[in-house]
């Protein structure tokens, strides 16, 4: 939970510089006009295409709202448009993009540009209360949802766990399983050729999907599993305890009940695929958090030589099982030393040590224990 005192610290700090904004327009005049009307009050960034605009977005994270027009040359906006709302940084997927109309500009082609996400329009000839009222409450908006972001683990479009959040959830699983000699079981979930999708279905249509993805995950999960979105159209699960052929299993569903999502548009059926990978660390005390996703990614990506549907399974073994012959070693060479205690310290000494000897005994089995308990009577 975000508490207002920190929410009001990010925004504090957010407001003491001028927002940045971007203007987008083959036009000097228009780019003029709008540093003229928007400069006294805004950093104000212009752009003679989409093409350049798409290398200023991608390199300043200050660029708070853009405005664009849709005719350009080199790269029009509704490129820049696709884009944007489909990366991966959410910071820059979620930006408010104001389309510059002119009379060249129908209602299909807004039409258009509102299916990929616009956020709002603006007509040329525009007029400084126009363009103004529009930065103000568009920037205002993306500075406190800035300061939301920085304060939580939540995606803002689903309402999931987001990167940030999957990974500090990861630190406490992994941290779970190491101490109680468990398991963990990592998923990741991706929607196939997500682009081509997004241009024929749109920004909404794509909602959707994934709010109905996500309903299908959270509803199959576990109440100690964590389902996060980490990517445009990426989920995340960490499942601590879980054996990998049940992770597998329910990696399987998935991607069947994607196989049976009914998306029409005009007329043609389109089909939903899902790509998926499952990754089991091997118990490794060194490896961290951020570590694991990382791995866990590489896997994914392997999954994109291979047919849709398909999932991608990687099962490592525990780091200590390769040194079961060292530790073997390590504890003949102990009872050797206690063998040789024969004097009252060294009785004292055993006696510390019979709780790690518990911990040993409450690992085995039932049918591990009786053995033990026969070889002592022995």
């Amino acid at each position: 939970m975000v508490s207002e005192k920190e929410l009001k610290a990010v925004d504090s700090e957010e407001q003491s510089e001028m927002a940045t904004l971007l203007v987008v327009d083959d036009s000097k005049l228009i780019r003029k006009s709008a540093h003229k009307m928007l400069g006294k009050q805004f950093e104000v960034l212009v752009a003679e295409n989409g093409e350049m605009a798409w290398d200023m977005i991608q390199k300043n994270d200050q660029i708070k709202v853009i405005f664009s027009d849709l005719d350009m040359p080199q790269m029009d906006g509704y490129k820049l448009l696709e884009l944007i709302r489909t990366h991966e940084d959410e910071g820059i997927r979620n930006l408010p993009m104001i389309i510059v109309t002119g009379a060249e500009n129908d209602e299909v082609a807004k039409e258009k540009a509102f299916a990929l996400g616009a956020t709002d329009f603006i007509t040329k000839p525009f007029n400084s209360t126009d363009i103004k009222a529009r930065a103000v409450a568009h920037a205002s908006y993306q500075r406190r949802a800035a300061a939301l972001k920085k304060c939580s683990n939540l995606d803002e479009s689903t309402g999931l766990v987001n990167r940030q959040g999957y990974i500090a959830q990861i630190e406490k699983d992994w941290a779970f399983v190491l101490r109680h000699e468990e398991t963990l079981a990592l998923m990741l979930l991706e929607l196939d050729d997500f682009k081509t999708l997004f241009l024929k279905i749109g920004r909404r249509g794509m909602d959707a999907i994934l709010n109905q993805l996500s309903s299908i995950l959270q509803n199959a999960i576990r109440k100690e599993d964590t389902l996060a979105r980490i990517g445009v159209a990426q989920f995340a699960l960490s499942l601590p305890t879980a054996k990998h052929e049940a992770v597998k299993e329910l990696a399987q569903r998935v991607c069947d009940s994607a196989a049976n999502f009914k998306v029409r548009v005009k007329g043609e059926l389109i089909p939903i695929a899902i790509r998926a990978a499952v990754y089991v660390p091997g118990r490794k005390i060194s490896v961290t958090a951020e570590e694991l996703l990382t791995t866990l990614c590489d896997i994914q990506k392997l999954s994109s030589h291979t047919d849709s549907q398909s999932i991608i399974l990687k099962i490592e073994e525990d780091d200590r099982r390769s040194n079961i012959s060292a530790l073997q070693e390590k504890f003949e060479q102990l009872v050797g030393l206690l063998e040789g205690e024969k004097s009252a310290q060294g009785t004292a000494q055993i006696l510390t040590m019979l709780p790690l000897f518990n911990r040993v005994i409450k690992v085995l089995d039932k049918d591990q224990r009786q053995q033990l308990f026969d070889q002592l009577v022995d």
